[in-house]
């Protein structure tokens, strides 16, 4: 469902971008302004979260992070 609505709008991310994730559980200060929120229509067909996370989608990727301190929990590739 997810690849259905965001696969024809992004591509993967850099390898040496996903390497320091990888790394460190962070993206750069400007990828994570990059970082939108997933549509409620997609949200609601999936299972709820921990209240301190949120989704959100980033260059064809959904990222589930906590949005106090931007650290990433989970990605997984839309494309």
């Amino acid at each position: 469902m997810i690849r259905e609505y965001y696969a024809p709008r992004y591509r993967a991310l850099p390898p040496g971008l996903q390497k320091k994730y990888q790394r460190t559980g962070h993206l750069p200060p400007g990828w994570q302004k990059k970082l939108e929120p997933l549509p409620v229509v997609v949200e609601r067909r999936l299972i709820v979260l921990p209240p301190q996370y949120r989704r959100g989608v980033m260059d064809g990727y959904v990222v589930v992070y906590e949005p106090r301190t931007q650290v990433i929990i989970d990605i997984v590739a839309v494309l």
